[in-house]
């Protein structure tokens, strides 16, 4: 009997239905349209977060503008079909505080088009609307459902319809008395809930498809499909930040030499390498060693990745070999054919402290700064990494200045006679004196070794032989016959044509070259196998230029060097002259001093402190010093005055 009534009034509802289809397709036209919009502005998986209202309101104020578009604004009898859809796509979406919303916006337009007239109606069938929506929102969220695919999409359609459906139901059976107007409500429903809701639910699914997709690339790195670095930053401030308790580890995995590579063997294989590397990194975390830190790896840039380790503390890391152990599993891959070069890795290890998580932006350009100094190695931070690294990239301010400017803070230290304390001489020493403190300058090995990583020490160098002979040049002529000198690395002398500028800006500054002392550090590291370097000594030579051999009977490197190079000057090293009063060191300075005679060099002991030291190192033969015991090293100004003191 009720399959009949039902199957009568479906009948007599198509032609309605039909007649109204127009106006009801363009609802959902509108609602589709309004979606759309909404995604393009926000961040859908915004939507299911608590006190985020903005899709309510968004719908709401929707909803309700539709509606007085689809009457004039008059009071006439109204069809909301569509309507309701904005309330359960609210509901369903952002939960049912944003259903709610939407609902008291479409009731209040109803009582406001309709009148108060069969209110209880509307009323029931707009909160059973906001209830199943809601609770379909709640399972998806507590099972972490994934409702963006087809399954998702039938399920929904089939719950929409039993939502629009069951208001009718339970008043069919209540109100006797009006079951052919409930039959032909029922029947125009469910038309419109096979048609324009399909249409509706496949189109937002679909959009929000696109939306996961568009969002899937920005957190992910396309090449080795890892997450990027901006999802490391949103895991930092979502993720982590709930607990802090946790003791979290990040290592920072770089490939240094990347460029050389690319240039040497191509984009193609790079691209490889990077996505080997990865997959790589992957399987490395699925090892027990590594599991039981829930470790994550992200792709933090076009050279580098981060593994965060859970629950374990970066000392703990350095104690049990963690990165020393990922650094020789990466390193024993040959990725590279070419036997001559071949993948630097370094590895630098972080503590993921809470003032880290509370400022996460700060921590990854501390990361990205960190990367540049790479250098082959394992380095860990300690947990003010963020003073350590802001420190390094003050350096590297100054030395671009100083390279800009053409001039650094040299100062000098003079250089004595050590029978007369005559001022003989000067070494140049670097003096970057740190910020705010006058009292403290930054390490000069430290700084060089900052130039050095990014590629900036020969231009440094070469800054200090003008600022040296800018010096020379401010000397007045009665101080014209004591030299500077002036340190240069071994990699220095492997420019070609290094010597030859040299003689050329002495020559431009009309300055002797017998101003000038070239004093040869890490002499170990020189190469005279190297024709450059040979030619740029041969250079210095033959123009005047005075060489000086630094750390002379510290090595056997240095007594080679004698037999190569006519060297006027022979520094004793400091741990030579502070244990002059022990039996070995003794016998090493008069070794020396020995050998300066056969090569006609002239000692000069370095780091000389007291008068004993003076007396002793005079009457072995020593002829030159300098010490605290006659003078620091002090400015250009400073050094001119002391210079005519001691004539």
């Amino acid at each position: 009997m009720l399959i009949d009534l039902f199957y009568s009034g479906l009948l007599r509802a198509i032609p309605e239905a039909i007649s109204i289809f127009p106006r009801v397709f363009l609802q959902a036209i509108a609602l589709i349209g309004l979606f759309s919009t909404f995604l393009i502005f926000y961040d859908f998986q915004k939507l299911s977060r608590k006190n985020d209202y903005i899709l309510g309101i968004f719908f709401g104020v929707s909803c309700l503008i539709l509606l007085l578009l689809m009457t004039g604004g008059l009071k006439v009898p109204i069809e909301t079909l569509i309507l309701t859809d904005f309330i359960f796509l609210a509901g369903f979406l952002g939960g049912w505080r944003n259903a709610i919303i939407v609902g008291c916006f479409a009731f209040g337009g109803r009582l406001l088009l309709g009148g108060i007239t069969h209110w209880s109606f509307p009323f029931f069938n707009i909160f059973s609307i906001v209830l199943s929506s809601s609770l379909l929102h709640y399972y998806y969220q507590k099972y972490n459902k994934d409702y963006l695919n087809i399954k998702s999409g039938a399920i929904l359609v089939l719950w929409r319809f039993f939502i629009i459906e069951f208001p009718l139901v339970i008043i069919f059976f209540i109100s006797p008395n009006e079951r052919d107007l409930i039959i032909n409500l029922m029947a125009r429903r469910f038309i419109g809930s096979f048609s324009f809701s399909v249409l509706i639910l496949f189109a937002v699914i679909f959009l929000l498809q696109r939306e996961k997709e568009r969002g899937r690339q920005l957190y992910f790195d396309v090449l080795s499909g890892l997450p990027n670095r901006r999802a490391l930053q949103k895991d930092i401030e979502e993720n982590y930040r709930q607990d802090q308790q946790i003791h979290r580890s990040l290592l920072l995995i770089d490939i240094c030499n990347l460029r050389d590579l690319v240039q040497e063997l191509g984009y193609k294989w790079a691209d490889m390498f990077i996505n080997n590397m990865s997959q790589k990194l992957l399987q490395l975390t699925k090892e027990d060693w590594l599991a039981i830190y829930k470790t994550q790896v992200y792709c933090f840039s076009d050279r580098s990745f981060v593994l965060i380790l859970q629950n374990i503390r970066i000392e703990k890391v350095e104690e049990k070999g963690i990165a020393l152990q990922i650094y020789n599993i990466l390193s024993t891959n040959e990725h590279s054919h070419n036997k001559m070069i071949k993948p630097c890795l370094s590895i630098g290890g972080f503590e993921v402290a809470p003032e880290n998580i509370k400022n996460p932006m700060r921590f990854l350009r501390t990361l990205a700064f960190a990367e540049r100094f790479s250098d082959g190695s394992i380095r860990y931070f300690e947990s003010n990494v963020m003073h350590q690294i802001h420190k390094e990239k003050k350096i590297r301010y100054y030395i671009e200045q100083w390279i800009e400017e053409k001039r650094m803070p040299l100062w000098l230290q003079p250089k004595v006679s050590l029978t007369d304390s005559s001022c003989v001489g000067a070494e140049s020493l670097l003096r970057a004196w740190q910020p705010n403190n006058t009292s403290r300058y930054f390490s000069p090995p430290e700084i060089f070794k900052i130039a050095e990583t990014h590629r900036m020490l020969h231009e440094l160098e070469w800054t200090s032989v003008e600022t040296i002979v800018s010096y020379l040049e401010s000397m007045p002529s009665e101080l014209h016959h004591i030299p500077l000198s002036l340190n240069l690395s071994p990699s220095t002398f492997s420019n070609a044509n290094f010597g030859q500028r040299i003689c050329n800006l002495l020559s431009e500054k009309q300055i002797d070259s017998n101003r000038l002392v070239v004093e040869v550090i890490e002499t170990s590291k020189l190469s005279f196998s190297d024709n450059i370097v040979q030619e740029n000594f041969n250079c210095l030579i033959k123009n005047g230029i005075k060489l000086s051999l630094d750390d002379f009977g510290t090595g056997y490197a240095s007594i080679s060097l004698l037999s190569q190079l006519p060297f006027s000057e022979l520094k004793l090293d400091y741990s030579l002259v502070s244990n002059i009063y022990e039996e070995r060191s003794y016998s090493a300075i008069v070794m020396s001093v020995q050998g300066a005679k056969l090569y006609n060099a002239t000692i000069v002991a370095e780091g000389i402190e007291t008068i004993e030291q003076q007396q002793m190192l005079a009457e072995l033969g020593v002829e030159k010093g300098q010490g605290f015991l006659f003078a620091k090293a002090i400015s250009l100004e400073d050094f001119i005055l002391y210079a005519k003191d001691k004539k």
